[in-house]
């Protein structure tokens, strides 16, 4: 049986509802203690039934406001994870610096980290959240991906130097080369 750890940090997945639209959208997650990407991560693993799954809160923030202090307890909780896949679930505004972050801080990942979150809260419901393909995606694709840092966002699957949140379009997009 294989086992996955959540690490989370808040944002957006786990955010009270808003409305999408045409406009603009909150700028800033309003944390809620929903629990929703863990939440689920637990249905998506519990039909797979071959996967055990536990969660550590680390804080509960918009990603802007997250500390050096939060960073490093992030990186002391993976140094010492015994999983078979860590998804750390936060606010993508900073989710690409701060898993560039990781990369450059974490000489050896003990398993695939992947982040992911979304750019419209679970809160809102399956059919108007990118959070539920989010979180399948960092659960299951690439099953034998090798160990190191991904982001898991808007369909794709990529080292965190290869992707970005592109504002204007709200989802995020591979870096041109």
């Amino acid at each position: 049986m294989k086992h996955f750890l959540v690490l989370s940090l808040g944002g957006t997945i786990d955010a009270k509802a808003y409305p999408e639209g045409e406009g603009d959208y909150p700028s800033d997650a309003t944390p809620s203690n929903s629990n929703g990407g863990f939440l689920v991560l637990a249905e998506l693993v519990k039909k797979r039934g071959n996967i055990t799954l536990s969660q550590l809160r680390i804080c509960n923030k918009d990603s802007k406001e997250i500390t050096e202090d939060e960073r490093d307890t992030l990186l002391d909780k993976i140094q010492s994870a015994t999983a078979e896949r860590i998804i750390v679930t936060m606010g993508t505004d900073t989710m690409t610096e701060t898993a560039q972050w990781l990369k450059a801080h974490l000489a050896a990942p003990p398993c695939p980290v992947i982040f992911t979150g979304a750019i419209w809260p679970l809160a809102n419901g399956a059919e108007k959240s990118d959070g539920h393909q989010n979180l399948e995606s960092a659960a299951f694709e690439n099953p034998d991906v090798k160990n190191g840092i991904y982001i898991a966002m808007s369909g794709l699957f990529e080292e965190p130097e290869n992707i970005y949140k592109d504002f204007e379009q709200k989802k995020f997009v591979l870096v041109s080369a």
